[in-house]
């Protein structure tokens, strides 16, 4: 039986994330919004936390970047300057998280193609941020940087990817963040 004065302290239950569409994705992140104060459960939660708050970072910082226009006009600007600490900022606070993993893995799928965002802050979900996250056919040699006009251009030469998180990821990712981390340094410097 378990003692009254252990009845009153609340057990935190493991998350279970659901990276499979936006609307799982924002259960997610809200769930662990609400609890940021407390500590994370597991690596599971980590890995989770570490895609909710990257995401975020990625969001506004587009978003920055599209209210201000042409980037081109702000190279020496303290705005720019004091944008880029903020943002290696919040690198270092990302690469925390997943440093912080020990398991193996894997932690949970992802599909991140099902995810939409409005990146830059504009109101609304364009084609290039609806598909952001969908990779090229094999065989078809698509460059990437060319916006197509039509979804069905999109849906013909790409294709959404399913992901089975494990510790490899979370190494790639760190690596990621410490190339990201050393551009912003060397942008700063």
């Amino acid at each position: 039986k378990t003692p009254s004065y252990l009845r009153s302290i609340p057990i935190a239950k493991a998350l279970d994330p659901d990276f499979s569409s936006a609307a799982g994705f924002d259960r997610t992140c809200a769930s662990l919004r609400t609890g940021s104060s407390r500590q994370l459960v597991d690596d599971r939660e980590r890995v989770a936390m570490f895609i909710c708050r990257a995401i975020g970072v990625a969001k506004d910082t587009a978003t920055w970047f599209k209210q201000r226009g042409n980037i081109i006009d702000l190279p020496h600007s303290p705005a720019l300057r004091a944008r880029a600490k903020h943002d290696r900022a919040a690198l270092a606070e990302l690469r925390g998280l997943l440093e912080g993993v020990r398991g193996i893995g894997p932690f949970f799928t992802i599909e991140p193609g099902n995810w939409q965002f409005d990146f830059d802050g504009d109101g609304r979900v364009s084609l290039p941020e609806k598909y952001l996250f969908w990779i090229p056919m094999r065989g078809i040699g698509s460059n990437p940087y060319p916006v197509a006009d039509a979804e069905e251009t999109y849906r013909s030469r790409n294709t959404n990817l399913v992901i089975a998180i494990d510790r490899s990821d979370v190494y790639w990712a760190i690596a990621y963040l410490d190339f990201a981390e050393a551009a912003l340094d060397i942008a700063l410097a």
